[in-house]
């Protein structure tokens, strides 16, 4: 049944969104003035990251909720939302201050990871408090929950598409008047004082009107409904025939993909969706035809033999190298998918009208959902903990040796207590550990390292051919650290790099010196030492002698061949350039070709 308010209701509730969407404008550009500034309360992120995750959420609920809710409850429900997404806020910046080796003051934003993640668990907790508020029950029917979620899902989406139609225009508008040279309203645009608040207050505005118009706003939403629907057969069609073909190929080439559960687990999210957009409320007189029917049972029972190969697929990569963030969220997420693909299998053979536990399903997995996310957001499952634990008993164990572990993973994936294991690391007596240890602390930046590998490592994974030769001692003991392109250097020059090389030495301009050309290659599936594959198609890196220091002077991309397993078995010839260079006043000037992208001739 959709909820509905009394149009008397509009004028009050409109003014109601206005003035929320003005104190949120006004406290977003304040923290952010602070921001910019570096000054108080920015310089405690403690406080801070808890008052802008509050000055992003809470306005969003009373604005979304204004004109439904009764104003006791909608109070109440955003005091509740003000404390937990603070408590988040506060945890996060908690957990990431050792980022910076020092105090929390020095990280006053919240990730990205949980922006998203508390969005869309306020999305879900407020899609069951709104119509258990207006139908007067603690948990609202699920035709109720179905009008919310959706309802809200396309409020905020047409919002957003409005936000950016609106700055479109004014921008549109600046242009114009920088035709005839009038630039204050460019410039004005550019002020956060003006864009902030003018942001949110179009948003409130945008909220409102969806809110008046609800039958578009329904019209819309059955269109969507509609659309999704009929997607239903085409993806339950094709899980049926992945799964069918399973017992033909194996899950060997599941497997080496390294990106199993997350396709698999994608799969069964788009069913979820699709069955959820055909069955809609429930509503007898929107039952869809035959084939919509047996498609949604036939998916629900998909999802079973779905959810159990992305799980069989994490527990292998748990098994074999421990648990990471990436695998402690996923692993969240299967047990999220479990829930569903067993009420939905359940729901598509019980007998009685189609799908009748569907709604039951629905919202028992939501509660589960919101309970996962609060433990990964707090310290009760923190991926950053379970994975730096996991990582640290792998390495202390002996299941990797130190000099193959990442101890830079500690330190920018562990958050405060991937820091804390360094710091107890640094102190050991086993040199492996303190002296990697005291490495991944020095570092920086993850993507460009504050050291790259010492001699003895680079002599271990860099392969010369041909055959018998060796890298000249001056490349292996020149100091890396300071070079400027050092993010263009092979993966295997970076400390603790687990990834081999090969080079070559060969004279590439004829001046009577070698250049050393390294190219980044892994081992094939057959583990093999003798079988390597080029790492993701990695350049071909060379390196000339300038001035008695090595620099990287450019490199051979792999679009057409493999220019390093060329030169391993020697079909690789030198051939003159197609064009010559201008020489001007001793000044060499080479040709730019045309397009860009189309340089490379195969």
């Amino acid at each position: 049944m959709p909820i509905s308010v009394r149009p008397s209701a509009f004028s009050s509730v409109a003014a109601v969104r206005i003035a929320t969407g003005l104190l949120q404008g006004l406290s977003l550009y304040l923290l952010f003035n602070r921001y910019e500034a570096k000054a108080w309360p920015a310089t405690q992120g403690v406080l801070f990251v808890p008052l802008v995750m509050i000055a992003l959420f809470v306005p969003m609920l009373i604005l979304t909720a204004a004109a439904t809710m009764r104003p006791v409850r909608l109070a109440a429900w955003a005091a509740i939302a003000a404390i937990i997404v603070a408590g988040l806020g506060l945890h996060d910046t908690l957990r990431g201050a050792a980022l910076e080796g020092v105090s929390s003051d020095l990280l006053p934003y919240p990730s990205g990871i949980v922006l998203l993640s508390t969005a869309a668990l306020l999305f879900i907790a407020h899609s069951l408090i709104v119509p258990a508020d207006v139908e007067r029950r603690r948990i609202a029917s699920h035709g109720a929950h179905f009008d919310t979620a959706w309802k809200l899902a396309l409020q905020l989406g047409l919002a957003a598409v409005f936000v950016g139609l609106f700055w479109g225009m004014l921008w549109l508008g600046a242009s114009l008047f920088e035709l005839i040279k009038l630039k204050f309203l460019a410039t004005l645009l550019k002020k956060s004082w003006f864009n902030i608040p003018v942001t949110a207050l179009a948003l409130a505005c945008a909220l409102h009107v969806t809110d008046v118009r609800a039958v578009l706003v329904r019209g819309t939403r059955t269109l969507v409904l509609t659309l999704f629907s009929w997607l239903l057969p085409l993806v339950a069609l094709i899980a049926l025939g992945f799964i069918a073909n399973l017992p033909f190929t194996g899950l060997e080439p599941l497997w080496n993909t390294r990106r199993a559960a997350l396709i698999v687990l994608t799969m069964a999210g788009a069913i979820i969706v699709f069955i959820n957009a055909t069955y809609q409320d429930g509503d007898a007189e929107r039952m869809p035809g035959a084939v919509l029917r047996w498609t949604a049972r036939m998916g629900a029972v998909l999802l079973v033999p779905l959810v159990a190969i992305a799980a069989w697929a994490a527990y292998l990569r748990v098994a074999q190298y421990g648990w990471t963030t990436d695998r402690v969220i996923l692993a969240a997420a299967i047990i999220i998918a479990t829930c569903y693909a067993l009420g939905y299998a359940w729901a598509a053979i019980a007998p009685g009208p189609w799908l009748r536990p569907l709604p039951v399903v629905n919202t028992v997995t939501a509660y589960a959902i919101i309970a996962v996310a609060l433990m990964l957001l707090t310290p009760l499952a923190d991926p950053s903990r379970i994975a730096v634990q996991s990582q640290v008993a792998r390495l202390e164990s002996g299941a990797i040796p130190p000099e193959r572990f990442d101890f830079a993973n500690l330190r920018f994936d562990g958050a405060r207590y991937g820091r804390t294991v360094l710091e107890r690391l640094k102190a050991d007596n086993r040199e492996a550990f303190s002296s990697g240890a005291t490495r991944a602390l020095a570092m920086k930046s993850r993507y460009n390292p504050q050291m790259v590998a010492p001699p003895k490592q680079l002599a271990d994974l860099i392969m010369a051919f041909p055959a018998g030769r060796a890298l000249p001692a001056d490349f292996l003991n020149q100091d890396w650290n300071d070079y400027q392109l050092k993010y263009r250097l092979p993966a295997c020059m970076m400390l603790n790099s687990t990834t081999s090389c090969r080079a070559f030495l060969r004279d590439m301009d004829g001046d009577g010196a070698e250049e050393i050309l390294i190219q980044a290659f892994t081992q094939s599936a057959s583990d093999s030492p003798s079988t390597t594959t080029p790492s993701s198609r990695a350049p071909l890196v060379m390196f000339s002698r300038r001035d008695d220091k090595w620099i990287a002077v450019g490199d051979f991309p792999t679009v057409c061949a493999d220019p390093g397993q060329a030169l391993e078995e020697g079909k690789a010839n030198l051939s003159p350039p197609r064009w010559h260079e201008l020489e001007i006043d001793g000044k060499k000037i080479r040709a730019n070709l045309w397009p860009p992208m189309h340089r490379q001739e195969c």
